[in-house]
Order: structure tokens, then C-alpha cells, then sequence
């Protein structure tokens, strides 16, 4: 089974790119997976990973690939900020720290 994992921060487009990833690989993804920060899906070809945390921590085996997805962080800190009706403020810290609502 061929893997690739999705990294990037909460609110970068992980679950977009999901989506639109399984799609092209033909894998039936659910509408319930959009909470955790960590999910995978799979059919009898692929597997497809999220998590948010960096690719350094990612228990990698030698043929998984890594789309490693990089959002100009001014606009991650606009899009958590709308998101959990916060201040700009709050959700800079809160990024900077690692403080994620709904395990995400």
C-alpha cells in the first residue's frame, strides 16, 4: 500500500487538499474526520495521512511521501482568528504555542 501523509498547520488547507487528494485517488472520505488533528483513510491502494505535526515526528516508512503544506502565516493567524471568533492577538499566540481547540 502506497502512503502519503498531509503536513501543515490547522487552518493551512490539510482537509481541502484531503479531500481533493482523495478524490483523485478514488478513497471514500467521510464528512467526520474533519475534527482531529490526526486521521488517516485508505483503499486498497492508498493511504492517505494528516497530522499537524512537523516531518521530523512523522513515524515515516521508506516509500511514504510528504506533501508538506506551507500558508503565509499572516493569513493562518486571519483564518484561526474568524474561525474560533478570537483576536488577531489570541490566535497569533495561540499558533506560536501550539494551542488548537477541538484537538486540531
Amino acid at each position: 500500500m502506497k502512503t502519503i501523509w498531509l503536513i501543515g498547520w490547522p487552518k493551512s488547507g490539510t482537509i481541502w487538499l484531503s479531500r481533493l487528494l482523495g478524490h483523485y485517488l478514488n478513497i471514500q472520505i467521510d464528512t467526520g474526520f474533519e475534527n482531529p488533528a490526526t486521521y488517516e483513510i485508505t483503499n486498497e491502494e492508498w493511504c492517505l495521512r494528516k497530522d499537524h505535526n512537523l516531518p521530523d515526528k512523522i513515524p515515516l516508512k521508506n516509500n511514504d511521501k510528504i506533501l508538506y503544506i506551507a500558508r503565509n502565516p499572516y493569513t493562518l493567524t486571519q483564518s484561526y482568528m474568524h474561525y474560533f471568533n478570537t483576536s488577531f492577538a489570541i490566535a497569533f499566540r495561540n499558533i506560536k504555542l501550539g494551542h488548537f481547540k477541538n484537538g486540531s
